[in-house]
């Protein structure tokens, strides 16, 4: 009798563990399942949310992730989806939501819901290339534990919301490329001392800059291409922690003689204003990577670093030497010393817009920067990402096996290389940069795959048929040049395209 009752409790034990296990998996609060049902069937159920099905656990749906210990829905992020529509007000029914993203949607109208008001946990916000219009509501300010906001590559109008500068956690605001009118908000002036990162370029700002921004210490600020005014020497000083600084193409007017220049500035634009003055000597001082303030009001002489002469022989006897630089002297010349050859350790060899000469060094076992690229490139080091050979007169095809690696930045133009180069992109490929313009190139680039990193693509002046692929819409591309090839067919419309002046 006893070993028919065990038989039985273990019978009903095995039976219940079925389903007790299904309910141990089943992670996604039923709340949150039904609320993202609702905002898949605003969307008018696409593709790119197939994997919410109501009968799996919502916690391992694309685009949301669910937070480990609540196991409750905190975040969104809706990417380079094809769907179209204003955002669901929905969205303001997941109330553990920390972070809300729709980015890269060019068919995503309508304006911001006030339903996200609901979403009291948020920290980071971010709806950007999408063509979501109106006023930024001024109701964002109440998201007081916002530490980022991005509004940016939208059709938001009319004036900043002064409200904005309410949030004092931010740390970053990107409100660029859009169409937002009127002067940068008195209240910008008291912006929260954890605000490194400001973006409000491209678009039609007017009047001047708070001039309580002097009290602040950005990272980062680009106001480039508005309609600002007035004096930002006071946006410097020795103790400033600015590293880039881009507000080209404004009515900036102050004299720069005398403005003194933080040590941490590597970037500073300044093109197309009404600046005055001569360049102060101080700018040689600094470790500038980008600075322009050409089409302006200038006068006097460019600062130079006072070198001259060749590269001493000297230079070989530092023996943990691991980088070296001689770049921007112009009056460098002579060779390249043969001691360096006893340097190494190094690492790092810049030797740029100098007035040196001769072929490069046998050591360096590079060939003369004439002829084709040599067959030995082809088995380039995968660990090599950036690679200039442009200004040249090198000739010949690009080695095929190229395509086999993979890089970030490649810069080939104005040479006369010949052939095809479409093995160089295809959509798993990593490079971001691809500047060939100004040689003999030709293929066909009707059905060539581009890869989503791709940032920069210049292909001028070779000779190039087909049509333009209709993906070239779908890529974040800042730079793009086609022109002066034997193209034909129509310009795809939409996405980043919009954004480039079309020639005929």
């Amino acid at each position: 009798m006893a070993f028919q009752l065990l038989c039985i409790i273990s019978l009903l034990i095995f039976l219940s563990l079925p389903f007790s296990s299904l309910s141990a998996t089943e992670k996604c609060h039923p709340h949150d399942k039904e609320v993202l049902l609702k905002i898949k069937d605003s969307f008018n159920n696409p593709y790119h949310l197939a994997s919410w099905d109501p009968k799996t656990d919502c916690c391992q749906w694309y685009v949301v992730e669910c937070d480990r210990e609540t196991n409750r829905i905190n975040d969104f992020h809706l990417f380079a989806a094809n769907v179209s529509g204003q955002i669901p007000p929905e969205i303001g029914d997941l109330p553990y939501l920390e972070s809300l993203t729709f980015h890269k949607i060019t068919n995503l109208t309508g304006n911001i819901p006030i339903s996200i008001l609901k979403l009291t946990k948020l920290k980071s916000l971010t709806i950007s290339w999408t063509n979501i219009s109106g006023p930024i509501p001024s109701f964002l300010s109440q998201f007081k534990n916002l530490t980022f906001l991005d509004l940016s590559f939208n059709n938001f109008s009319g004036s900043i919301p002064s409200s904005l500068s309410e949030l004092r956690n931010l740390g970053g605001i990107r409100l660029d490329r859009n169409k937002l009118t009127g002067s940068i908000p008195e209240s910008f002036g008291n912006l929260t001392p954890s605000l490194q990162y400001l973006y409000l370029s491209h678009n039609q700002l007017t009047g001047t800059i708070p001039r309580s921004w002097g009290d602040l210490n950005f990272t980062l600020i680009e106001l480039y291409r508005n309609r600002l005014q007035g004096d930002v020497s006071f946006m410097f000083g020795k103790n400033k922690t600015i590293q880039i600084l881009d507000l080209n193409r404004n009515m900036l007017q102050f004299d720069i003689s005398n403005v003194v220049f933080p040590d941490s500035l590597t970037f500073l634009d300044l093109n197309h204003n009404r600046v005055t003055g001569s360049l102060p000597q101080g700018l040689t001082q600094l470790s500038l990577q980008g600075f322009n303030v050409s089409y302006n009001r200038l006068c006097g002489p460019i600062p130079r670093v006072n070198v001259s002469g060749q590269i001493p022989e000297e230079i070989g006897d530092l023996p943990y030497l691991e980088s070296l630089t001689f770049h921007k002297i112009t009056n460098l010349t002579g060779n390249i010393p043969a001691s360096i050859v006893k340097l190494t350790k190094l690492k790092s060899l810049t030797l740029s817009w100098t007035n040196i000469s001769g072929p490069v060094p046998s050591f360096l076992d590079q060939k003369k920067l004439s002829g084709s690229i040599p067959e030995s490139f082809g088995n380039l080091t995968p660990n090599l990402q950036y690679l200039y050979l442009s200004h040249n007169q090198l000739s010949g095809t690009i080695p095929k096996s190229w395509g086999d690696l993979n890089f970030t930045w490649i810069e080939l133009h104005r040479n006369k290389l010949e052939g095809d180069i479409s093995f160089m992109l295809g959509k798993n490929k990593t490079i971001q940069i691809l500047d060939v313009n100004r040689n003999i190139l030709q293929f066909d680039i009707s059905n060539v795959e581009f890869p989503n990193s791709l940032r920069f693509l210049d292909l001028n002046h070779n000779r190039i048929r087909g049509s333009l692929p209709g993906d070239l819409i779908q890529l974040g591309l800042d730079g793009f040049n086609v022109s002066f090839n034997r193209l034909c067919g129509p310009i795809p419309q939409g996405g980043t395209l919009q954004n480039f002046e079309y020639t005929e």
